[in-house]
């Protein structure tokens, strides 16, 4: 009987540590957060760093290539969806930049998977995301 309760205190135990490490909680997709989220919400979601809306120059760029700049928002993606990231970091704004050949973005690089924490918000009809903390999620 004594060892069943030691036993059960110890599986209890490693359930509430392995909780507090956020070992039980699953990614949350972007396409998650678009179909069950609501503004106002505060989320966790993972996914790859990619431009928004990104926009360039129309120049004919003969003698010399990308020769166009290009500018637009930060998002983080999924295979399917993408939301855009809001905020401001260390005095810049979450942005992409550069020219049709390459853009780099800030303070999230562009292509590797993240986890973003923040607050959605309502932008031009569209969920954003207002981005508090950010970390390297790997794969």
């Amino acid at each position: 009987m004594e060892h069943r309760v030691l036993m059960l205190i110890f599986v209890l135990a490693a359930g509430i540590l392995l909780l507090f490490m956020g070992k039980n909680k699953p990614e949350i997709t972007v396409e998650d957060v678009l179909k069950v989220r609501h503004e106002g919400e505060r989320v966790e979601v993972f996914g790859i760093a990619k431009p928004y809306k990104l926009r360039c120059t129309q120049l004919a760029c003969m003698e010399r290539p990308c020769c166009n700049s290009c500018g637009g928002g930060l998002s983080i993606a999924d295979n399917r969806s993408q939301i855009q990231i809001i905020g401001t970091i260390e005095g810049k704004e979450a942005a992409c930049k550069g020219d049709e050949c390459g853009q780099e973005c800030w303070p999230l690089a562009m292509g590797k998977k993240y986890a973003v924490s923040g607050i959605l918000e309502r932008r031009g009809g569209e969920l954003a995301l207002r981005m508090e903390s950010f970390r390297e999620a790997g794969g």
